[in-house]
């Protein structure tokens, strides 16, 4: 069965099936390990078969504290800023199988940075990702982070400042 997983998803991604996803949900200790989102159905559009992605990179590290939705959707930008621009990536982007790994794993992640920040411009679909993916340099990886960083944080201060405040009742 794992080897039937590995063959529909490419890249850093985890799949399962339906089945242990809803006994890891219906578990009462996993709720909190293990909230709404963590799963994400996905139907293979030549079969119809449908597997469940487990998105690890949702998730609070194991054993850490808790971080904040902007710490999460800050570092799904730096991962997918990796992914598309590290020079460590060369090896992967130099056929069309290791793009393919490459744009599909950018592309589901990115598609998770609206979880954090649902205006979130930082959306590439695997297409677009296919013929894009180019040069690879630091230089190039550290100023996508930079660009998208700083709209995100702009995106998250904007949303806390237009945040409802309660009335204290002084009444």
């Amino acid at each position: 069965m794992a080897v039937g997983f590995e063959e529909m998803g490419k890249g850093c991604r985890i799949f399962t099936d339906s089945d242990l996803a809803g006994f890891l949900l219906s578990k009462q200790t996993s709720i909190a390990r293990f909230p709404v989102g963590t799963f994400a159905e996905l139907r293979n559009p030549l079969s119809g078969e449908i597997v469940d992605e487990f998105c690890w990179y949702l998730q609070n590290m194991p054993g850490k504290a808790p971080v904040d939705k902007e710490a999460k959707h800050l570092a799904l930008l730096e991962l997918m800023s990796l992914l598309m621009y590290s020079p460590r990536f060369n090896w992967n982007a130099s056929s069309e199988v290791g793009k393919m790994q490459l744009a599909c794993s950018i592309a589901s992640i990115s598609a998770a940075t609206r979880e954090f920040l649902p205006s979130s411009d930082t959306v590439f679909n695997v297409e677009y990702l296919m013929v894009s993916l180019g040069k690879r340099s630091v230089a190039r990886q550290e100023k996508a982070f930079k660009l998208w960083g700083d709209e995100a944080k702009k995106a998250f201060d904007h949303k806390q400042r237009n945040k409802p405040t309660e009335i204290a009742d002084t009444l």
